[in-house]
């Protein structure tokens, strides 16, 4: 018994907004056969045939900001929060941009003085090592520094021009 009490005020609560209905809006737009899907203080949002929209009450008859619940204070209470968020998400969003464009600004920074740092690399013979000396007479320490700058040509995109042996870029 219960249950059927509180099934049969859940509906008599959800019946508005569950049947089709007509609006007309006071610029003269007509929705038929249109569905409320959800009441908020400022207006209804309604589905159609021609998708979902929200009309305010301030642009609807009287009778139906009354069937709806509508009260001026709350609409711009609510209105007046929605503007709050949006200015707060929008100047979250700048912060971030900024804080993006600080960090490209610095990689750019540290991208200019590692090629700065970095001798322009030029071609090399099958004869000859990265550092202009013949195979057999590189060092050590001739070799470990060949192997830098070519890992921070590769890692700087690989800027200048470096055959192989077979002559090919």
């Amino acid at each position: 018994m219960k249950n059927i009490l509180l099934f049969s005020i859940a509906l008599t609560i959800l019946s508005p907004l569950a049947r089709a209905d007509n609006f007309t809006t006071l610029d003269g737009d007509t929705y038929t056969n249109a569905t409320v899907k959800r009441v908020e203080p400022d207006g209804i949002v309604i589905a159609d045939t021609d998708g979902v929209r929200k009309l305010k009450f301030k642009n609807l008859a009287p009778e139906i900001g009354v069937k709806y619940g509508y009260d001026p204070t709350k609409a711009a209470a609510f209105q007046a929060t929605l503007q709050a968020n949006a200015a707060a998400g929008q100047a979250a969003a700048a912060q971030e941009n900024q804080k993006v464009a600080n960090q490209r600004a610095a990689a750019d920074k540290q991208i200019s003085a590692a090629r700065a740092k970095i001798p322009e690399i030029t071609t090399i013979s099958p004869s000859t090592n990265a550092l202009g000396g013949p195979h057999d007479t590189m060092t050590p320490e001739e070799e470990a520094a060949q192997k830098t700058k070519l890992k921070l040509w590769s890692a700087m995109g690989g800027h200048g021009n470096v055959q192989t042996p077979s002559g090919s870029h």
